[in-house]
């Protein structure tokens, strides 16, 4: 099976949420995650009371264990591997059931998100 490497990036102002979308190129296409990881353009600081949250998901389901600012900093320019809890078809996105990182930077005055997120998957079909 063919690897499929899948960078995007995004910006997420503090007490604000947003998405970063993967999904294949056509309808008939499914992919399936291998490994999934975030590098931040700025660093996120420890702060138990204004936070960041970045969570893998397909619709409601967690992809992986969620990468949060509560207990630990995020570093700039280093890759944050995630560990993949996710199984069977939640591994798997198409079109109509694309998987997303929700970047979560409202808990109290939250803070600043700059992040990139590398995706890495096997082409099933398409």
């Amino acid at each position: 099976m063919e690897e499929i490497y899948v960078t995007r990036s995004k910006t997420v102002a503090a007490n604000t949420v947003g998405r970063i979308t993967i999904a294949p190129p056509t309808a008939t296409a499914k992919w399936r995650l291998k490994s999934l990881s975030i590098t931040l353009n700025e660093a996120i600081a420890t702060d138990a009371t204004d936070f960041v949250e970045l969570t893998p998901k397909k619709a409601s389901t967690s992809l992986a264990v969620v990468k949060s600012t509560v207990a630990a900093s995020i570093a700039q320019g280093v890759t944050h591997p995630y560990v993949i809890t996710g199984v069977g078809d939640d591994l798997e996105c198409t079109q109509a059931a694309p998987h997303f990182l929700l970047i979560d930077a409202t808990p109290g005055a939250g803070k600043l998100a700059d992040v990139e997120l590398l995706a890495v998957y096997s082409q099933m079909v398409g």
